[in-house]
């Protein structure tokens, strides 16, 4: 999810790979504070944070236009 989410805003796949790692550091540490707040397991809380966070991306994330060779 966090490398999906990343490609929606950034085209260089150097910084790709960067906000990649340091998407993932975050989600993970966030999801650890949900599962133990409100006591599930933290996989589940993992996934649900990366699909929210995904979506929100996708629908706030500037469109591209792309060209398509006919």
């Amino acid at each position: 999810m966090p490398a999906a989410t990343v490609r929606l805003l950034e085209p260089s796949l150097r910084t790709q790979q960067l906000a990649t790692f340091a998407l993932t550091a975050v989600e993970g540490l966030v999801a650890l504070a949900i599962a133990d707040a409100v006591n599930v397991g933290p996989g589940p809380a993992l996934a649900v944070l990366g699909a929210v966070v995904y979506g929100g991306v996708a629908v706030l994330a500037p469109r591209r236009r792309v060209a398509v060779a006919v």
